[in-house]
């Protein structure tokens, strides 16, 4: 579920600015996010496209996060609201992401895979 929300946040708001200045400009929500407004909706099988995801794995965990509460389904498609990316689940399935994420390193790390990579990098200009 953890991939399919952080992929849903990032097609809902790439479009928006990175640049500093221009972001400070967008129109607030009272959690402080850009407002729902300008998030672009995603639908279901694009979502489950960029994601590299059979479309019914991604229509089933999307079920559940919209049981959670952790996204709503508009009629062009789902967005996670700012409530939502300032509320406490949010951070929990962060933290556990990245629990899992150093898991998974450390194990990379322990079967000699990280060191291959450091050598590669280090051969092959512009790999890092």
């Amino acid at each position: 579920a953890g991939m399919i929300l952080m992929g849903l946040i990032d097609a809902n708001t790439h479009h928006l600015p990175a640049d500093p200045a221009a972001a400070a400009a967008l129109d607030r929500g009272p959690e402080g996010f850009p407002a729902d407004h300008l998030r672009r909706p995603i639908r279901l099988t694009d979502l489950a496209r960029n994601l590299g995801l059979p479309v019914e794995t991604a229509r089933r965990k999307m079920a559940r996060l919209v049981a959670r509460g952790l996204c709503i389904r508009l009629a062009d498609g789902y967005i996670v609201p700012g409530h939502v990316l300032a509320g406490e689940p949010l951070w929990t399935i962060m933290q556990d992401n990245r629990t899992q994420l150093l898991r998974l390193l450390t194990t990379l790390g322990e079967h000699g895979v990280l060191s291959f990579w450091r050598t590669e990098a280090e051969v092959l200009p512009g790999a890092a």
